[in-house]
Order: structure tokens, then sequence, then C-alpha cells
């Protein structure tokens, strides 16, 4: 049986150096460095490919949704998430 999980690899799955990542939490802030880093987007209102998160840091709300066209639940939020 073959088992992956993308929050903890496997010791013997080559991704030992991905455990150097503390894991976010509901309520941490987002660390220093990723403000700056380069983020892919699609349907940019402007049409743009990249932003920084740097560009709407004094916004009110920041949500970053995370999704694959093969979960259920997440498609199933997308309806909640989609008015916000």
């Amino acid at each position: 049986m073959f088992s992956l999980s993308a929050q903890t690899p496997r010791k013997d799955s080559g991704a030992d150096g991905l455990q150097l990542i503390k894991p976010l939490k509901i309520g941490d802030s987002i660390p220093q460095w990723l403000w700056n880093h380069p983020v892919g987007v699609a349907n940019h209102a402007t049409a743009k490919t990249t932003i920084s998160l740097q560009e709407y840091r004094t916004k009110k709300l920041i949500i970053l949704d995370f999704w694959a066209t093969w979960c259920a639940p997440c498609i199933a939020m997308m309806d909640k998430t989609e008015p916000l």
C-alpha cells in the first residue's frame, strides 16, 4: 500500500528538508518572507498573472483559498466563499 501526505512527508520520500518549515495554524501571522514572495494567480481583475501579498497588506482581510478540482469539500465551499 502506498501512502503520501502533503502535510507530513514520509521519512523515505526524500522530502525530509520540508520538515524545517513550520506549518501555519489558524490565528498565526503570515511570515515576513511570504509578503513579497511572488504568487501565481488566475482570473485577476487586471489580468495580472503574478502578485505579492504586500500589494494587499493594507487591506482589511486577505483570504488564501487552496483547493483542488478532485476535492469534493473544496468544490462545495466555493459557493460559500465566493461572496466574501
